[in-house]
């Protein structure tokens, strides 16, 4: 009788609405959930593409390349990280792009210079191997008169003194004329090496310069 005059269905009615309400705040929990896991895997994929995009750029030779990712995780320390070694390399370069510019100025005015000093001291070895040479002539003829001079007078002892020391003041002579040939050829050398130096650190500046060139500094 009991269960005859009970009216299931006004009974149910809650359970069912009630199970619809759960139903509808599941679907929208879900549904709700979705959404905040696509945005944050979404995130994720974004910082990853920034840092990806800023390390094909620094391979491209571009030091300005930067990524900003403010979301406080491991993505931006590694992109503060990556920023940091981006600021140490760029500072880097320029600082050694200045100082090969510096020295490729230097080694033209230092190429220049030993150029101009070696031309003058191939002159100055000219004219003082030219004026040693008239000069020992004039002793050497000097010598001569002087000798046949006091071969006329072999019977004083000073003549024959003064005779014996006439070969040595020909090889005397004949000593500085070289010496002084000497050192203007081993200055005009020296000039010569510095001149070839002065080329090559010039060269190498420029490469360095030039290999400098294919990163981005600006």
């Amino acid at each position: 009788m009991i269960y005859i005059s009970l009216d299931y269905e006004t009974m149910s009615a809650p359970l069912y609405r009630q199970s619809l309400i759960l139903i509808i705040f599941g679907l929208l929990s879900l549904v709700a959930l979705f959404i905040l896991t696509a945005n944050f895997f979404n995130s994720i994929y974004r910082n990853i593409q920034k840092i990806i995009i800023q390390i094909k750029q620094l391979e491209a030779g571009d030091l300005t390349a930067k990524s900003q990712i403010l979301d406080g995780g491991e993505l931006g320390e590694l992109s503060d990280s990556t920023n940091t070694m981006v600021d140490t390399l760029h500072q880097l370069l320029t600082d050694t792009r200045e100082k090969a510019t510096q020295a490729q100025k230097l080694s033209v005015l230092l190429e220049t210079d030993a150029n101009e000093s070696l031309e003058k001291a191939f002159t100055m070895s000219m004219e003082a191997t030219a004026e040693s040479r008239d000069t020992v002539e004039e002793i050497y003829y000097f010598l001569d008169q002087l000798e046949k001079h006091l071969v006329q007078q072999l019977d004083d002892p000073g003549a024959k003194v003064i005779m014996d020391k006439l070969d040595e003041m020909r090889q005397l002579a004949n000593h500085r004329t070289n010496n002084t040939t000497e050192i203007t050829i081993a200055l005009s050398d020296l000039f010569k090496a510095l001149h070839e130096q002065s080329s090559e650190l010039s060269d190498l500046s420029h490469s360095l310069l030039d290999d400098l060139a294919k990163f981005k500094l600006q």
